[in-house]
């Protein structure tokens, strides 16, 4: 039986360029609040999480789940009091390359990926990760453009999966700068239509908008 993949580990498939390597846009704080953002709303659709506007709970759901998705568990278990999705996306974002090469680790025990190391000038430690499945990345991008070439309101997931993909900088990977203009009002129409993923989109908004702020406070050179 073909074990399910969730939005997070859709996201980090989206990251992954044709030579197996992931994608630039996955240093950037909007790539590493929606990977954290994804693992939030996984959880929430397991039943392991209640989100609403003013903190996360967790629920009596003591199925398994996976690692990445295990350290945002343990951390809030481990915090004395509730939080708000925005607290719990910047404390866990420091830890963002863990989450990451989790997702990374259970693509791969799912037969889905492959990891290949290798040499940059004979000194530099290099990773590559090639699809064993690509079906699964073929998939998520049809999806996308489906939603966003078509007229019927998608599924709660690809909804999600569009709206922090957009979030994430992913789109861009494979459309076009000009076919994202011409999408722009649609993805606004039907990309995150859950709560949980408006919250971590407005999490990220409000990040771009700060380091903005602060770069407009930085002094001018004389």
């Amino acid at each position: 039986m073909e074990e399910s993949v969730g939005i997070a580990e859709e996201l980090v498939l989206l990251a992954l360029n044709e030579d197996g390597r992931v994608a630039y846009s996955a240093g950037t704080t909007q790539f590493r609040l929606s990977i954290l953002g994804a693992c939030f709303v996984d959880l929430t659709n397991s039943g392991h999480i209640e989100v609403d506007l003013d903190e996360v709970r967790l629920r009596d759901n003591v199925a398994p789940c996976s690692p990445a998705h295990m350290r945002v568990l343990d951390a809030i278990t481990a915090s004395p009091e509730t939080h708000p999705l925005n607290f719990w996306l910047h404390r866990l974002e420091p830890d963002a390359q863990d989450f990451v090469r989790d997702l990374l680790q259970s693509l791969m025990s799912k037969g889905v990926l492959d990891r290949e190391e290798g040499r940059l000038l004979w000194l530099i430690k290099t990773e590559r990760y090639r699809l064993t499945d690509g079906r699964l990345q073929k998939e998520a991008k049809l999806r996308i453009a489906e939603v966003l070439l078509g007229d019927d309101i998608p599924s709660a997931h690809d909804s999600i999966l569009l709206g922090l993909a957009r979030q994430a900088g992913l789109l861009e990977s494979f459309l076009t700068d000009s076919q994202l203009e011409q999408l722009r009002e649609r993805s606004d129409m039907v990309g995150n239509l859950d709560l949980t993923a408006k919250l971590v989109e407005r999490a990220i908004i409000d990040a771009q908008q700060a380091m903005a702020a602060a770069m407009m406070m930085q002094p001018l050179p004389c």
